[in-house]
């Protein structure tokens, strides 16, 4: 049995009746070698999700070591190693970074119920985290980049009737595809009948990546049997005997044509008489046809893709199309698309041709490639990947199910493409829009720049805290921080980091930076010392209040009603810091609800402890004087400022 004639398992049915012999079963069908492909492709753990593992096993270490310090301190120093481990307990419950796999899960969550909104379905969280490394952009044309609705615009046919008419008889029933309706359509309006009177559709020899080319057998009222074929002009070109044009003759013409855009069909027809019991041949490159003419089919580019692209390359994301068209036509759209089309275009066949490192200086310059068949996509993505590159990939086709997997962010088209091309992608497009996808690599920036944020605001908000407990044991005084006052910061410091900071917006530049490297660190050195530097600072404002206090004589309570809130002041003002994307006072001026929720229901629950005596003796508070309150309120105050100065000093 030949090619053409195999029933490919996962195929549906929906008309007609006939009888198929099983040849091959599970893993020896095309659809089971697709399978056994994707199953040899493993799914690493994202780099984000490594450093998070990173960061609160070093961070838990610390804690513990922090820990164990205040017990043996309180032990040594006071002599009572019962009230020492509870002292540690409470500092465990206030430093064990639990808050970093919170703000990964939610802030993922979020993030992907947000891209849904805007017709990019998130399927596997991670991918969201390596859009924002995304350096080079893999996208098909057809429907992508073009809006994918098909007409047809042009006829280079001596016979333009005769060519229409073939064209439309070489479509299969009930075609879905945009070309086949456009041709439908454009025979519909000259009146043509979608069957002739008497003909009978006999078989089909359907197109394949060997054989770009749809061709239709019937039988007419006559008895003769009729060949109607349509597809790639250089392949209806070889299945034509004398009628075709020469090659050069051939190339001018689909310059004359590609160069406007339009995608090109070659359509040519064949008569048997007298053909009736004669059976029908395996290989329809054995018929005897003649060459009628060329169609073009104008499918316009999408209208915001330039700026799409523009911002894509501005934000340093190389744009590569891969398209089955011919050169021409990719190249017309390319340029239309604003895609980097300065060193040619590339045809699939060369492709074949290439070695690894012809293939690798190719991949350097050119960004076009057409003829591709869906083999020659992996291959480019395999061959991207070992450059060096963060690549995402569109696809659509069950064919495509192995690049799609194998690129670091796989994009299926959710109007247009398959349940093999969907569940093998990581993100669907759910409008199977290029734009979309600018948009999500925007939006995968702006939430890690915000994972950041709030890894960034964790690190300093425990400095003034673990300061505070040990402060007190070194000085001789009693321990400030009690477990209730600890629950009371969690309340504030985990909706700080898991929702305050998730709806901040990108900075303005967010589309202007280079792709973040796939191993750069979400807390790299500098940031590290930056982040506990601001904390330090922050805790060094909190230690003055405490002293202070110390100094004018306060009672325990009251001390403690003092520091705690030094603290609670302190942690809002760090919020506010990391908030911002340029200063404080821009952050005052953004709008986050989160953010004014957050700092009024603290500072209600702050000033009930203090003043409202019932709260107050559930914190074992006393109310210190009014002068000192409004010291632990212009201390950190201070701090802050002093800390948004010293960020605008080291930008500059």
């Amino acid at each position: 049995m030949g090619v053409a004639g195999i029933v490919h398992a996962s195929t549906l049915v929906v008309r007609g009746r006939g009888t198929a012999e099983v040849v091959a079963v599970g893993v020896e069908t095309a659809v089971g070698r697709i399978g056994r492909s994707l199953q040899s492709i493993v799914t690493e753990r994202s780099p984000l999700q490594r450093e998070m593992r990173r960061i609160v096993a070093i961070f838990a270490v610390i804690s513990a070591i922090t820990c164990g310090l205040v017990v043996v301190l309180y032990g040594l120093l006071r002599g009572n190693w019962l009230e020492g481990v509870l002292a540690g307990i409470t500092l465990a419950m206030a430093n064990i970074p639990e808050e970093f796999p919170v703000v990964l899960s939610v802030f993922l969550a979020l993030g992907g119920w947000r891209m849904a909104r805007h017709n990019a379905l998130v399927r596997r969280a991670p991918a969201i985290e390596a859009l924002g490394a995304i350096g080079i952009l893999c996208t098909d044309k057809t429907g992508t980049l073009t809006e994918n609705r098909m007409a047809v615009a042009e006829l280079d046919a001596a016979d333009v009737s005769r060519a229409l008419e073939t064209g439309r008889l070489a479509c299969p029933p009930l075609s879905h595809d945009p070309m086949d309706r456009a041709l439908v359509d454009a025979a519909a309006q000259q009146q043509m009948p979608a069957e002739p009177p008497g003909w009978q559709r006999l078989r089909d020899y359907p197109l394949s990546s060997q054989r770009p080319a749809f061709i239709q057998t019937w039988r007419t009222d006559a008895g003769e049997l009729f060949i109607a074929g349509k597809g790639a002009p250089e392949t209806i070109a070889v299945m034509c005997t004398g009628s075709a044009p020469t090659q050069a003759e051939l190339e001018q013409r689909l310059a004359a044509m590609t160069q406007r855009g339009l995608r090109v069909l070659a359509v040519a027809a064949g008569r048997v008489p007298d053909a009736a019991s004669a059976p029908l041949p395996e290989d329809p490159t054995t018929f005897q046809l003649e060459w009628l003419g060329l169609v073009g089919f104008a499918d316009p580019l999408r209208a915001a893709v330039p700026a799409a692209v523009a911002e894509a390359r501005a934000a340093g994301v190389r744009v590569i199309m891969m398209t089955g068209d011919h050169a021409g036509t990719a190249r017309a759209i390319a340029q239309q698309a604003g895609i980097d089309t300065d060193a040619g275009v590339v045809r699939g066949d060369a492709l074949d041709e290439y070695d690894e490192a012809t293939l690798a200086d190719r991949l350097a310059s050119s960004s076009v490639f057409a003829r591709v068949r869906p083999e020659h996509k992996l291959r480019l993505v395999e061959a991207l990947k070992a450059r060096g590159g963060v690549v995402a990939m569109t696809g659509d086709g069950v064919n495509d199910a192995p690049a799609l997997m194998a690129a670091h962010v796989g994009i299926a088209m959710g109007g247009r493409g398959t349940d093999v091309a969907r569940e093998a992608a990581a993100i669907v497009l759910l409008d199977d829009n290029f734009v979309t996808v600018v948009r999500a690599i925007r939006m995968g920036r702006t939430i890690y720049e915000n994972i950041a944020r709030a890894a960034r605001y964790i690190l300093a908000v425990h400095v003034p805290i673990t300061g505070m407990a040990l402060l007190p044991l070194l000085t001789g005084s009693t321990p400030m921080l009690m477990p209730l006052h600890v629950v009371m910061l969690e309340l504030i410091i985990d909706p700080a980091c898991s929702v305050v900071l998730e709806r901040e917006p990108p900075p303005d530049d967010i589309m202007r930076r280079p792709p973040r490297p796939a191993d750069h660190p979400l807390l790299d050195r500098t940031t590290l010392f930056v982040s506990l530097g601001q904390g330090l600072v922050m805790f060094l404002a909190v230690a003055l209040t405490y002293l202070l206090g110390v100094r004018a004589g306060l009672a325990d309570a009251q001390l403690a009603a003092l520091s705690f809130t030094a603290i609670v002041t302190g942690n809002l003002f760090l919020i506010l810091l990391h908030r911002s994307g340029g200063s404080i006072w821009r952050a005052l001026r953004t709008p986050n609800a989160a953010f004014w929720i957050v700092a009024v229901a603290a500072s209600g629950v702050l000033a009930l402890a203090i003043l409202h005596p019932a709260v107050a003796g559930l914190f074992d508070f006393v109310r210190p004087p009014a002068p000192l309150l409004a010291v632990a309120v212009a201390l950190p105050l201070l701090a802050i400022i002093a800390l948004d100065l010293l960020r605008r000093l080291r930008r500059t």
